[in-house]
C-alpha cells in the first residue's frame, strides 16, 4: 500500500488495511491506523471486532513473540509501528495429524523460516528436526498483507526485517513445548552465539516499551518475564510493573559440550524458571526428558528430581529385565571410589540387598556410603596385578565370620574400578557365586552433563560362577 505517512491514510484504505491482516493487525500497524479503521466501521454502522483493535493473548504450548525493530531508511511502510511483534507457534507433526507437512508455515517470511532451521539444529536431536514446525495463527491473506508492508514479498522479507533476535524467543517456547512447558507465552529478545552466548540486541528500550503497551492492555493477574541479554539490561527502564525484565547471563564456552548444551545452558534461567516438571504419574519417557534437559544447567536439581521421581522405576525395570535368577541370601562385593555412590544405589535397590550386606573394596580416600559396615582398602603394591587382588579380596571375605566366612556366597560385581580391579574380583569368585554387570548395550545413550548413561537405558547382566575356581585355575 503506498501510503507516504499514517496521516494521509484514508478511513476506507485503514479499513481495508486491518481487514486484511484481521487479527495481525494490531500486532504490527499504529495504534491511529487502527482507531481510523475503527471510526470508519463506526461511520458505516459497523463494529469492528475487538481482537482487530487489540492483541489477543496467545497463550498456548509452544507460543512466543518475534519483535521486530523497523530499520531507518529500509522499504517497510510507514503504517507498521517502529516496533511490532509477530506471535508464533511451535507445533509437532503428530498435533498436526500430518506427517508430510511442511516443517512450518510456508507463508512465513523466509528470514523467520530460516532462523527456524537453525534453532532447530540447537535444539533438537538430529533425528527430531522435521518433527517441528514454526507456525502461526493468522490467515495466509495476513501473513502477505504483512510482507507487503515490509516492502518485500515473502521470499526477500529477509533483507526488511532481520529477525536473528527472534533467536532466543523461539529456543526457549521450542525447548518448554518438547519437554511439555507451561502454556504461557515466551517473550524475549537476543541472538544466539555459541563461543558468547546471548548477544546484545539493537533497540532495546522500543522493544520493551512495545511489551509494556501490549502487556498493559492485558492486565494479567501476575508480572510476566521479558527475557533480554545481560547487556541490554539496563536500557529496559522500569516504567511498567506488570513487566519484569530478567536478564540472559553470558555463555562460558564449553568446547566439550554438545551445541545443544550449549544452547541450553545460555538459556538456563528462563528455562529453571518456565519449565514446570511432569508430575510424578507422567510416562517415564517424559521424566526422563526432562531430567536430561535440566542437568545441562541445574545438575543438584536434576539430581534431586531423579532420586525422587525416577531412581525407583529404573531399578525396578531393571530387576523385570533379568535373565538369570538371582537367589536370595547373597552378599554383595564390589569397588567403590569415594563420593561415588550411584551404582551401588542402583545395585542394592535392583538386586534388593540391605546395605548390611556389601562389602566394598576401594583405593584412595575411604569411602563412606550410609549403612556399609565393611570396607577394605585395596593394597598399592598390588592393585595393577589381577592374582594378587584376587587373594586379597577372597582372604579379606573369608576373615568376616559374621557373613558365614568362607562357606557365604557373594555377588562380584565388576562394572566400577580399573581393568586390573574387575579381573581381580572376577577371579575371586568361587562355585555358587555370581558375577555382575551394569552396562547399556547402545553407546549413544550416554548424557554427557550428567556423566551417566540415560535412565532406563541400562541393564543389570548377571552370570553364575560355574568354574571350578579361578582362581586355582589360573594359578595352574
Amino acid at each position: 500500500m503506498g501510503i507516504a505517512a499514517a496521516d494521509a491514510l484514508t478511513g476506507r484504505q485503514a479499513l481495508d488495511l486491518v481487514y486484511s491482516l484481521r487479527r495481525l493487525g494490531p500486532w504490527v500497524l499504529k495504534p491511529q491506523v487502527i482507531a481510523l479503521a475503527a471510526q470508519e466501521a463506526a461511520r458505516r454502522g459497523l463494529a469492528l471486532r475487538e481482537d482487530y483493535q487489540t492483541p489477543r493473548r496467545e497463550d498456548v504450548a509452544g507460543a512466543c513473540v518475534a519483535l521486530f525493530v523497523k530499520p531507518q531508511n529500509s522499504c517497510a511502510s510507514p503504517l507498521l509501528r517502529d516496533c511490532f511483534g509477530v506471535p508464533l507457534v511451535w507445533r509437532s507433526q503428530e498435533h498436526l495429524h500430518a506427517p508430510d507437512c511442511p516443517p512450518g508455515a510456508p507463508s512465513l517470511p523466509a528470514s523467520l523460516q530460516r532462523l527456524a532451521a537453525d534453532v532447530r539444529k540447537h535444539i533438537l536431536p538430529r533425528h527430531s528436526h522435521a518433527c517441528w514446525g514454526l507456525w502461526h495463527r493468522f490467515s495466509r491473506q495476513a501473513m502477505i498483507a504483512l510482507s507487503d508492508l515490509m516492502g518485500c514479498d515473502t521470499a526477500g522479507a529477509a533483507s526488511a526485517l532481520p529477525a536473528d533476535s527472534a533467536f532466543v524467543p523461539l529456543a526457549i517456547s521450542l525447548q518448554l513445548v518438547r519437554q511439555g512447558g507451561n502454556f504461557d507465552c515466551v517473550w524475549a529478545t537476543g541472538c544466539f552465539d555459541q563461543y558468547r552466548g546471548i548477544k546484545r540486541v539493537e533497540a532495546l528500550a522500543a522493544k520493551h516499551a512495545f511489551v509494556c503497551e501490549i502487556i498493559q492492555s492485558w492486565n494479567p493477574p501476575n508480572p510476566v518475564r521479558f527475557y533480554v541479554p545481560e547487556d541490554n539490561a539496563p536500557e529496559a527502564k522500569p516504567s511498567c510493573a506488570l513487566v519484569q525484565v530478567t536478564s540472559l547471563p553470558p555463555l562460558d564456552h564449553d568446547p566439550h559440550r554438545s551445541l545443544h548444551e550449549l544452547t541450553l545452558n545460555a538459556l538456563r534461567v528462563p528455562l529453571q524458571q518456565l519449565h514446570s516438571p511432569p508430575p510424578a504419574n507422567a510416562p517415564f519417557e517424559d521424566r526422563v526428558n526432562f531430567w536430561a534437559e535440566h542437568t545441562v544447567w541445574d545438575k543438584e536439581a536434576a539430581n534431586r528430581y531423579y532420586r525422587e521421581h525416577i531412581f525407583k522405576e529404573e531399578a525396578a525395570k531393571m530387576r523385570e529385565s533379568l535373565t538369570t535368577p538371582v537367589p536370595a541370601g547373597l552378599l554383595l562385593a564390589t569397588i567403590c571410589e569415594y563420593g561415588s555412590y550411584d551404582k551401588l544405589d542402583m545395585l542394592t535397590e535392583v538386586l534388593q540387598l540391605p546395605r548390611g550386606d556389601v562389602v566394598l573394596f576401594y583405593s584412595g580416600k575411604r569411602p563412606d556410603p550410609p549403612g556399609v559396615q565393611h570396607c577394605f582398602e585395596l593394597p598399592q603394591e598390588e592393585i595393577t596385578d589381577p592374582k594378587a587382588l584376587a587373594r586379597f579380596v577372597r582372604e579379606s571375605l573369608d576373615g568376616l565370620p559374621q557373613h558365614g566366612g568362607h562357606g557365604a556366597r557373594y555377588i562380584f560385581d565388576l562394572t566400577a574400578g580399573t581393568k586390573p580391579m574387575s579381573v581381580g574380583l572376577y577371579l575371586a569368585a568361587r562355585p555358587g557365586d555370581y558375577w555382575s554387570v551394569l552396562a547399556s548395550p547402545q553407546l549413544d545413550n550416554y548424557v554427557q552433563a550428567a556423566r551417566r548413561h540415560r535412565p532406563g537405558k541400562q541393564q543389570l547382566f548377571v552370570r553364575p560362577c560355574e568354574i571350578p575356581d579361578g582362581l586355582e585355575n589360573h594359578r595352574a
